[in-house]
């Protein structure tokens, strides 16, 4: 692994991967802009997993920027979240994004 300076001069931590304990929060890619927070819990159905939903807005452009922040209540629904939805299409979205 390639290891720059941190801040301090020492090495910079390597960041944190999924399923690493503590891991709670996923960042989603590749929302269609058009989509909201609201029909993001309606395409993922949560069953109180998710306690914060974050989707970034553009107010300038008047729409989402096309990712948000999930955080869970436990590192192992991340988990769960991500081997069903990674590379999976939106399906409600008129165009069809892989998240």
């Amino acid at each position: 692994m390639n290891q720059g300076k941190g801040k301090t001069g020492g090495p910079c931590p390597s960041p944190p991967q999924l399923g690493m304990p503590g891991v709670t929060t996923l960042i989603v890619r590749n929302i269609p802009s058009r989509y909201s927070a609201e029909k993001l819990l309606q395409e993922w159905n949560p069953d109180c997993n998710m306690d914060l939903i974050h989707a970034p807005y553009d107010f300038e452009e008047r729409r989402f920027c096309g990712h948000v922040f999930v955080n869970f209540t436990h590192p192992e629904y991340a988990v769960m979240f991500r081997d069903r939805w990674h590379g999976q299409k939106i399906g409600r979205a008129s165009c069809r994004e892989r998240v």
